[in-house]
């Protein structure tokens, strides 16, 4: 609000505050102006509307998607009081419906008159020229009257939207219809159906490639600023289908920016295209021509989507892609047992329990070729009473049952010694954590040092699987010959800690600030965050870990080698086993060049928002993840299907759990305030929610004095158009109510 109100002398000032040009053209009160804001006459996406008092306008650019209002006022005239900001505020809001209504009708005209030109379009000359130029099959396009290339753009109800029109007599040349929306447009080249897979991609062209490359159904956006439009409906539309989606090799990096952006949107997965010699800017379609049909191909295999038999869940509950609720190999029968004895299941917590295990059972046994060992630290987010803790007990059952038991650790450590001292005991272990939310609050509070040492030697530990461990430097004035010499054995070698920590979200968000996602330790952990609620017990079945799963467990920790590598592995602390190299296939060891581009990109942009320090290790921990998959797969190597599961599956949920920690996470106790008050006031809708229902629905609002509550006020008004007004009941009988309310119903009910 106090960013896009203006007060000031005159309406040509207020448009030089904001960097806009006044419009040189008459303008009428209460009417809505067009002007051009790049000095091209085609280009109306400015506007300005004078308010009927001739005292204040709105104006702003629907391109950039900018809105200000004016407020006449002399620059020595005392600030605007609290009511000028609130009326204010309703005036941008009922400018802003308007623009919004005569935008819609314009839609609608545009969408009649592209209806109108396709029914009157002729069928596509095969020898056209840019058809030539791209070597495709011409998936649905027509031929305008004047030879263009016609293709429909349709939206989400599947009724007509818009027409691109594509002109390749000297140069290419693209349009779109005129005063039309290409915003949510679509084109499908296939029948998309809920559970089969979909690729999504930017341009027509590239969308034909990789048609006839795959036989996938294609979801065509016709712009990269479009992608994640579509992206968010498809996968509302079709829940339960895996999502790829095409990006585009180029200059400035957009097009990875936009694919990203699609496939956060989607819950899908970001393919880019790799070129055999080198080059670094292209599409799907440059590929197609450059290598054939088959490199394309190549680059989306390896993502079968998963069934509800094969998972042993009800995929309604899942919100994430199918692929990634198992795991290639023998680990996913572990997965499929995990779901099966759940009294709660929780189908996320059980690919991360199998991880764990795999991870623990791997750990100084295996190593990639470039050095990628794999131990990892898994984080579990889920409400109480949700069954999260079932994957503690499956991953021990399981331990025990491949007589491995000596591999469990410890539920807490309490001090950094603590943790040598387990690691020196088991140079391998895993250590499930429960209320990891109450250990990191610890870790925070200046009276826990112990805490904070423990924390940061688990950070350290996480990179230290291929090196050596040092113990902390102590005085050693006064000790004895044997003292000294006990002192320098404690040396661990390739220590090998998983771990698996569990907590609520309410503990987790409340322990957690900025500095926990920048300091390097949460980017350590796969954060796997479930919107599987509470749901009924259920009587499982009490079965034993499947002999397949325990067989496979012995076979990769005992090869009957006779070396440290099999007997002494887990209680020579100080000697270093010699690890089984596992390589990484040419064509894995491309994807994850390629994937390391994509990381630095993401990380670079996600700085601008304080969190780029979480995507610092997601490279990283996917090639531990590979790792782990080819051993569950039982391959001499790592090839680019395991990669691929391994990226997919690593990038979701970082992608998924930054989104989390941005929008939950707060650094003072009134900006958590502020989110409680706000939270609830969503809920609650047009109804509003009073002060009194505050209280008793918040703790944190209920122990607020009265002068917080009122900056709680202001903040929520001036930031997210939240009001405390009056408010009367629909019926206009009964008392009316003080409550705070999202400004945009106040609107809907004027």
């Amino acid at each position: 609000m106090s960013e896009n109100t203006i007060f000031c002398a005159s309406l040509p000032e207020a448009f030089a505050s904001v960097a806009m040009t006044f419009p040189d053209k008459l303008m009428e009160l209460g009417q809505i102006a067009r002007f051009s804001t790049n000095g091209k006459p085609s280009n109306t996406s400015g506007w300005c509307k004078p308010f009927p008092d001739g005292v204040g306008a709105a104006f702003g650019c629907h391109r950039e998607g900018t809105l200000f209002v004016w407020q006449c006022r002399d620059a020595n005239a005392a600030p605007p009081s609290f009511k000028e900001r609130q009326a204010a505020l309703v005036r941008i809001k009922q400018v802003k419906k308007q623009a919004a209504d005569e935008l819609a009708a314009q839609y609608v005209r545009a969408a009649s008159t592209g209806d109108r030109i396709w029914r009157e379009s002729a069928a596509l000359d095969p020898a056209h020229g840019y058809i030539a130029l791209k070597g495709i099959t011409p998936y649905l396009a027509r031929q305008d009257c004047g030879g263009k290339v016609l293709l429909p753009i349709y939206g989400p109800d599947g009724a007509m939207q818009s027409l691109q029109f594509i002109d390749a007599d000297r140069n290419i040349k693209k349009k779109f219809l005129y005063q039309s929306t290409t915003k949510g447009g679509r084109l499908f080249i296939g029948d998309p159906v809920n559970g089969a897979r979909l690729i999504q991609v930017e341009g027509w062209a590239t969308g034909c490639s990789i048609h006839q490359a795959t036989g996938v159904t294609v979801a065509i956006g016709f712009s990269g600023s479009n992608l994640d439009d579509v992206a968010a409906d498809l996968r509302r539309q079709f829940p339960d289908s895996p999502i790829q989606v095409a990006g585009d090799l180029d200059k400035h990096g957009k097009g990875l920016e936009y694919a990203i952006a699609g496939a956060a949107a989607g819950a899908g997965i970001v393919v880019m295209p790799v070129f055999a010699d080198g080059r670094i800017q292209g599409d799907f379609n440059d590929l197609h021509q450059a290598e054939e049909l088959d490199a394309i191909a190549s680059l989306f295999e390896g993502f079968a989507p998963a069934t509800e038999a094969d998972t042993n869940v009800d995929l309604e509950i899942c919100s994430v892609p199918a692929h990634l609720l198992t795991i290639p190999g023998r680990l996913g029968v572990m997965v499929d047992w995990t779901n099966e004895t759940a009294v709660k299941p929780q189908p996320y917590f059980a690919v991360q329990a199998a991880l764990a295990f795999g991870s623990v059972v791997l750990g100084r046994k295996y190593r990639t070729s470039q050095n990628n060992w794999p131990s990892l630290y898994f984080l579990n987010v889920g409400i109480s009473a949700s069954g999260k803790e079932h994957a503690k007990t499956v991953i021990e059952e399981c331990l025990h049952a491949s007589g491995l038991s000596r591999l469990i650790g410890a539920c807490e450590y309490t001090s950094d010694s603590a943790v040598d001292s387990l690691l020196i005991d088991k140079p391998t272990h895993i250590s499930i954590l429960d209320e990891f939310g109450l250990i990191l609050d610890a870790g925070n509070s200046k009276s826990s040092t112990n805490g904070a040492t423990a924390r940061r030697r688990l950070m350290e530990v996480f990179g230290r699987t291929n090196g050596t461990l040092q113990p902390k430097a102590f005085s050693t004035s006064g000790m004895t010959s044997r003292q000294r010499a006990e002192r320098e054995s404690r040396v661990i070698e390739y220590p090998a800690l998983t771990l698996l920590a569990m907590t609520t979200p309410s503990t987790f968000y409340g322990a957690v600030g900025s500095g926990s996602m920048r300091d390097g330790f949460l980017n350590r952990f796969i954060t796997v965050v479930s919107d599987v609620g509470r749901k009924p017990s259920r009587r499982a079945s009490r079965t034993s870990p499947p002999n397949e799963l325990t067989t496979w467990a012995k076979s990769r920790r005992i090869e009957g080698k006779g070396d440290i590598a099999e007997f002494a592995i887990d209680s020579c602390h100080d000697v270093r086993p010699e690890p089984t190299e596992v390589p990484f296939d040419p064509e894995a060891d491309d994807l994850f060049d390629q994937f390391d581009r994509l990381c630095i990109d993401r990380h670079n942009r996600l700085d601008a928002d304080g969190v780029g320090e979480m995507f610092g290790r997601v490279r990283e921990i996917a090639m531990k993840v590979a790792l782990v998959v080819s051993q569950s797969c039982e391959s001499p190597t790592i090839k680019i299907e395991h990669a691929r599961w391994a990226i997919d599956y690593v990038q979701y949920w970082a992608e998924r759990s930054i989104q989390e920690l941005i929008s939950k996470v707060s650094d003072s106790p009134f900006a958590g305030l502020c989110n409680d008050v706000a939270t609830l006031v969503a809920k609650a809708g047009r109804k509003g929610v009073t002060v009194p229902e505050l209280s008793r629905q918040s703790a944190k609002f209920k122990g607020a004095d009265e002068r917080m509550r009122k900056l709680v006020y202001s903040n929520l008004s001036d930031d997210r158009g939240i009001v405390l007004t009056t408010i009367q009941s629909g019926s206009g009988r009964g008392k009316p109510r003080d409550a705070l309310v999202d400004s945009k119903f106040l609107l809907q009910n004027d």
